[in-house]
């Protein structure tokens, strides 16, 4: 259950692996729908508050509710959302190690890291129309240079667009 819950966490806001392992319980508006991120890459300057999903806030939710409460609580650590099997922060190793195994188990052979999340919600957002600012506000990038490398196309996108369009 917090495997899942970090990944659909992942997938919904785009958000690093080293921004959901620091995650507190109260950095989400369950409300709202909306996440704070209060430790992202680049320092205090690009703290953000992006929109989380439904289906994420239902994995979180069954997670805090089912498995969370059987793992141990380090002192410092009470408030952390995703915790280790030891009760401390859930290591970015763990994460990337979880992600590896499960794309084993399914049968997936190529290399997969937790990355691999970010790239999937910035591609689904900009594939369904999201305008490019959003996108980089989405995953707190400095420079719309960094978001442009999601706006490659994908053949098979083209492919639709081609057959649509071509006379």
């Amino acid at each position: 259950l917090r495997d899942r819950a970090i990944f659909e966490l992942m997938y919904s806001t785009g958000a690093r692996r080293s921004e959901a392992s620091g995650l507190k319980i109260e950095d989400i508006d369950f409300e709202k729908g909306l996440l704070r991120i209060e430790n992202p890459k680049g320092g205090p300057n690009y703290k953000r508050v992006i929109p989380i999903g439904q289906i994420a806030l239902s994995w979180i939710t069954r997670y805090l509710h089912e498995a969370r409460p059987y793992f141990p609580r380090r002192k410092g650590h009470e408030k952390l959302l995703f915790l280790s099997y030891r009760g401390n922060p859930v290591a970015l190793s763990a994460i990337n190690n979880a992600m590896y195994q499960y794309a084993f188990k399914l049968g997936m052979r190529k290399s997969y890291s937790s990355h691999c999340w970010r790239v999937t919600c910035a591609t689904a957002m900009l594939r369904n129309h999201a305008d490019i600012r959003h996108v980089q506000e989405q995953l707190g990038h400095r420079s719309l240079e960094s978001t442009k490398i999601y706006t490659r196309v994908d053949p098979v996108d083209l492919k639709k667009v081609h057959q649509k369009t071509h006379p």
